[in-house]
Order: C-alpha cells, then sequence, then structure tokens
C-alpha cells in the first residue's frame, strides 16, 4: 500500500491511498501494518479549525472559501501536521517499507520533515 498525505491535493495516480489528515493517515497504518511500502506527505495539513464552530450547526462558517477565518472566535488551532505524523510513527515503528518522500512546498517544515526521517527513519543511507 502507499499513502499520499495531503489535505488539498490529490495523489498522482490510482495506486496511492489517500488521507487528508493525521488522523486518517494513523488510522490506514494501524488498519495496514507492515504492509505500507511508500509515503508522500505534506507538511501543512489544514490552516485551522475552531472547536465551537465545529460543533455548532453550521449556519456560520469558521473559514470562507479562501481559507481565511471570518467567525468572531478565539479559539482556532492548527491541523497537526506532516512533522506530527513522521513522530507518531516513529513511536509505534510503523515505518513504510522504502523512505517516505515529502512534497510539502513549505519552506521550513518541509526540510524539517526530511531531517526528521533521516534522523530516526532507520534507511540505510549510501
Amino acid at each position: 500500500m502507499k499513502l499520499y498525505l495531503d489535505d488539498v491535493r490529490n495523489p498522482p495516480d490510482a495506486s496511492w491511498t489517500l488521507a487528508r489528515n493525521i488522523r486518517e493517515a494513523q488510522r490506514l497504518v494501524e488498519a495496514n501494518k507492515g504492509q505500507i511500502t511508500n509515503m508522500s506527505l505534506d507538511h501543512d495539513l489544514g490552516i485551522c479549525y475552531c472547536r465551537p464552530c465545529a460543533f455548532s450547526s453550521g449556519e456560520e462558517p469558521c473559514q470562507d472559501d479562501n481559507g481565511a477565518v471570518i467567525c468572531d472566535c478565539t479559539c482556532h488551532v492548527e491541523e497537526p501536521s506532516g512533522l506530527d505524523f513522521l513522530k507518531s510513527i516513529n513511536e509505534t515503528g510503523n515505518w513504510p517499507t522504502f523512505p517516505p518522500t515529502v512534497h510539502s512546498a513549505n519552506p521550513v517544515g518541509g526540510p524539517r520533515m526530511t531531517f526528521y526521517i533521516k534522523d530516526f527513519g532507520n534507511y540505510e543511507t549510501t
């Protein structure tokens, strides 16, 4: 199985299984232990969400179509990142067969993920 983690982009082809957030990705990893060969990961997995707005009737949106916060509450938090996902698979030891690739455009987060994979992934380097 090949896992593609991204909140916006779609996988390059149908051979990849898509997860839009780390909760979905963690469930897929747990359900497919030892069967994940490849991972392609994004860093930023959603600008933010609002807990009260998420549990409201949905009449007042928390974000506009561009993702800008438009509600007046002060409880917005960022979704966990691709780096958080890497930390979770490191804790459980559920690394894929091959080193994960990072397809993030985040100029800081993407390289941090790449370094994390090199430091903790236990893959041989040539």
